[in-house]
């Protein structure tokens, strides 16, 4: 029970900055991946209390800004960073077997 909750509280620290910054060996983190579906529902219903609370709700531009803000600052950008990552692969002009 105890190395399942380690292996969340990895999880958590390394996909969000709800858990504290560690260092982890490769086996840690590899048992850490089975709580990443979990970890990202948390995060999904973290973003979703805004919208529960009923916060500005004649603006929904305001609404998708602070959802996006809220993700972004939750996760340190991981995904817009992989984003980045793939359209910097996609713009290198590369094919076939040079594209890695």
């Amino acid at each position: 029970m105890r190395d399942q909750l380690r292996a969340f509280a990895l999880a958590l620290a390394f996909l969000t900055r709800l858990g504290p910054s560690r260092i982890a060996d490769r086996a840690a983190l590899g048992r850490s991946v089975l709580y990443y579906p979990p970890v990202g529902a948390l995060l999904g219903m973290l973003l979703v209390l805004p919208f529960l609370a009923d916060a500005f709700p004649t603006m929904p531009l305001v609404r998708a800004w602070c959802y996006t803000l809220l993700g972004v600052w939750l996760t340190r950008a991981l995904h817009l960073d992989g984003l980045a990552d793939l359209a910097d692969a996609l713009g290198s002009g590369r094919q076939g077997e040079d594209f890695h």
